[in-house]
């Protein structure tokens, strides 16, 4: 006879390996501190595919915001920045590439030196600080009119999450208002589903586990029980500090981050292509 065991939850990731054609298949408790972590690896010629099947008590999925549900330097910041120059300088344009280094520039000097190599001659700093403070006006107005795209396979992931009854949170260190407009955006059904963290909740950001512990403390979660969705390398160390298990779903401007200790790391949501959570079941003796 079979019975279902409610609190345990089957997550099941499928996404296409075209190049090797290897199965990878954790038979293991992925998220569950009571057996081994690891994945296995046998060689699938034929379809070429890569599954990842792990057994979870599922106490809650905490994704970060800015880079996991929205790809916001992209798709937000760098659009804002366009606009707000095409308002003083509509000579200029900011690329995707060229955005990514102004994000790696602390300090006058530095940014004076890839103003010019960017081309944008007459540049300074006080122009700059008239473009960026339009800019965060232009971003937020942007946020209200919900004109950050969610990223792909967020929305189908939070349906099946609240479909199974698994709780879920944001943890960022935007702004409150700010990651509330962008839950919104995901709709009224989605949005009244999430608890969020964010703002100055916490003294310490990320990498400190601060705001992840504050979560788990209000939720009443078990470190064991909580899959953490990421975006970079800080976000990771955030949530390995909190003793949970990390996803990462790369954005733009983490391509290039060290992920070696996540337990999954995938271009996106949508690229594991079918994500199930359903509930196990098991034999009776």
């Amino acid at each position: 006879m079979m019975r279902s065991i409610p609190a345990v939850l089957l997550i099941l990731f499928v996404f296409w390996d075209a190049t090797n054609g290897f199965l990878i298949q954790s038979s293991n408790k992925l998220f569950s501190s009571q057996a081994p972590r690891g994945l296995h690896l046998k060689r699938q010629t034929s379809p070429r595919f890569q599954r990842l099947v792990t057994q979870a008590k599922l106490g809650a999925i905490i994704f970060a915001c800015d880079g996991v549900l929205v790809d916001s330097e992209r798709d937000g910041h760098r659009v804002a920045l366009n606009a707000a120059l095409k308002e003083v300088r509509p000579d200029l344009e900011c690329s995707v590439e060229e955005y990514g280094r102004l994000l790696q520039v602390r300090g006058e000097e530095k940014l004076s030196r890839l103003w010019d190599e960017m081309g944008w001659d007459g540049m300074n700093m006080d122009l700059a600080i008239q473009i960026y403070n339009r800019k965060s006006e232009i971003f937020t107005k942007m946020l209200e009119d919900k004109k950050l795209p969610i990223r792909p396979g967020v929305l189908s992931l939070v349906d099946e999450a609240i479909a199974a009854g698994i709780p879920l949170a944001v943890c960022s260190s935007n702004t409150q208002k700010n990651v509330e407009l962008i839950i919104e955006s995901m709709g009224p059904q989605r949005a009244k589903h999430f608890s969020i963290f964010a703002g100055g909740r916490v003294v310490h950001r990320k990498p400190s586990p601060d705001i992840y512990n504050l979560c788990k403390g209000s939720l009443s979660l078990h470190s064991e029980d909580v899959v953490i969705i990421e975006d970079d390398l800080v976000g990771l160390q955030a949530a390995k500090a909190a003793h949970c298990a990390c996803l990462i779903t790369k954005s733009t401007y983490s391509v290039n981050d060290d992920f070696k200790t996540a337990d999954l790391v995938v271009d996106d949501l949508k690229s594991v292509g079918t994500v199930r959570l359903e509930p196990c079941w098991t034999l009776n003796d």
